[in-house]
């Protein structure tokens, strides 16, 4: 029978683990956990929200079960594969972020319309969008163009009134 056995490490070696573990809680927190809500809040239509955000929350549940997982398995992983466990989790790293390069389309500053295309079977491959380039930004940049012309045929007719009143108190 194997027993497990703790050390307690001190000096540098225990301020670069709690170091390290501090820095991949914070990056975690600020990119990967937030991802399920953030997307599912962005992409499903108003009428299929309540449904998608209940979706996601089925994804967080396995999210915590999967971090119970690792930790039951970090101990015996490192007792029998030592540091090159942290190949494994580097090469998973690596499979997640080609699975989100390839299925999921940018969604920033999309209307709801154009995310809907962009899931349809004949929309573009994920890897072709792009942030940005939406109708609605377009529409938005033409009404102000729009605002600034009124504007500025507004401040024309003031300074042509505001001239013509001068020109007649004088006379």
């Amino acid at each position: 029978m194997r027993a497990i056995v703790w050390r307690i490490l001190t000096g540098s070696r225990s301020l670069t683990v709690i170091t390290f573990s501090y820095l991949l809680i914070i990056i975690y927190a600020l990119t990967l956990a937030p991802v399920c809500w953030v997307y599912a809040a962005e992409v499903w239509s108003l009428e299929t929200r309540a449904t998608g955000m209940g979706i996601a929350a089925i994804g967080n549940i396995g999210n915590w079960l999967f971090n119970f997982a690792l930790g039951l398995y970090i101990p015996p992983g490192f007792q029998n594969i030592t540091w090159e466990m942290f190949i494994v989790f580097g090469v998973m790293c690596f499979l997640a972020a080609v699975q989100f390069f390839f299925t999921y389309p940018g969604t920033c500053g999309k209307t709801l319309e154009e995310i809907e295309k962009l899931f349809a079977p004949s929309g573009p491959k994920p890897w072709k969008t792009k942030p940005g380039n939406s109708k609605l930004d377009a529409m938005v940049d033409d009404a102000r163009a729009h605002h600034k012309h009124i504007n500025f045929d507004t401040e024309a007719k003031a300074e042509t009134e505001a001239r013509t009143e001068a020109t007649e108190t004088t006379n």
